[in-house]
Parts: structure tokens; C-alpha cells; sequence
């Protein structure tokens, strides 16, 4: 959709300006693989599906940063070979700058603090990666999220967390 491509021209934009900045970031074509990726939720086709249009971005020199979920190396599908589970990603507040993995955005304080959720949050990996796409897209101007998944996934949760973390 037109949506999509916006979010991924921002995402490329954002990245082409890091790089032009020296900060270490993936390549261009590592951004657009993974930003491709997501957005066509490629980890949700089928193997065979999936493999094709793994193999259509490495044909034109675009190669995600990590493998995707079952694409791993001689086990298969397995979790390990999942980008969520590549390095520690944690999230912290310093000087009024939220900092999740990479990812840094400058945050106000709250109007009511006491409307802020305060949530118990167990700091998981692939949770915390998600709340850093999110932190991506909102940095990059995304002010609305639509958070797709089963019943007691913890999609409250996340958003919860994210407005706990951002003292909004």
C-alpha cells in the first residue's frame, strides 16, 4: 500500500542521512531488505513463498541484516535464527532521551503523570525489538500503530510499556 512505502522511503531516508553522519548503520540495501521484509510480513509466507522473495532481494543486492525465522542454518526453523534474538536489546531513559537498542528519541515530560500506565514488563527480546520498530517508526513521524496478533499476545502490553517508557 501507499502507506507502506512511505514508512519504508522514510525508513531509507533516516538511513541514508545516518550513514551520510558516520554513524555505523547497515547498509542501504541491508535497510531496504529488512524494511521490505517487515512490511510485506514475509516471516508469515509460506516456506517456499518466503524463500522465493529471500532470494528475488539477494538477486538485486539487498540482504537482510539477520536471517528470517526458519531460514536459519542447518537446523531449519528454529527460533535462534530469528533478528530479535541478535544481541541484547534494552531500554533506558537518560536525560529525557529514550534509548531502545539503537534507537534514541527525545521524550517530554508528562502533563499527568499520574495518567501514565505503570506496567510490570518482562524485558523480552522479541518484545523489545518490536518496541524499537515502533520507536523507529514514531522518530521517523508515525503517530499511529496498529498492532495485529492473537488474544494474550501482550499487544496492551507493548503499548502500555512503550507509554511508560515515553512519560506520555
Amino acid at each position: 500500500s501507499m502507506w507502506h512505502l512511505m514508512r519504508a522511503a522514510r525508513r531509507l531516508q533516516a538511513a541514508a542521512g545516518l550513514q551520510g553522519a558516520g554513524a555505523a548503520v547497515g547498509g542501504l540495501d541491508t535497510v531496504l531488505a529488512d524494511t521490505v521484509l517487515r512490511n510485506c510480513m514475509v516471516q508469515f509466507m509460506p516456506p517456499p513463498a518466503r524463500e522465493l522473495f529471500t532470494s528475488l532481494l539477494a538477486d538485486v543486492g539487498a540482504q537482510p541484516s539477520t536471517p528470517l525465522l526458519g531460514m536459519g542454518g542447518a537446523g531449519g526453523s528454529d527460533a535462534s535464527s530469528s533478528r530479535h534474538d541478535v544481541g541484547k536489546i534494552t531500554a533506558a531513559v537518560v536525560d529525557g532521551v529514550l534509548t531502545i537498542g539503537s534507537t534514541s528519541y527525545k521524550i517530554k515530560p508528562a502533563a499527568n503523570p499520574e495518567l501514565v500506565p505503570k506496567t510490570l514488563f518482562f524485558e523480552m527480546q522479541g518484545q523489545m525489538a518490536m518496541l524499537e520498530d515502533i520507536l523507529k517508526d514514531f522518530a521517523l513521524g508515525e503517530r499511529h500503530v496498529l498492532l495485529i496478533g492473537n488474544q494474550g499476545v501482550g499487544k496492551n502490553k507493548l503499548a502500555d510499556r512503550l507509554l511508560d517508557l515515553m512519560d506520555v
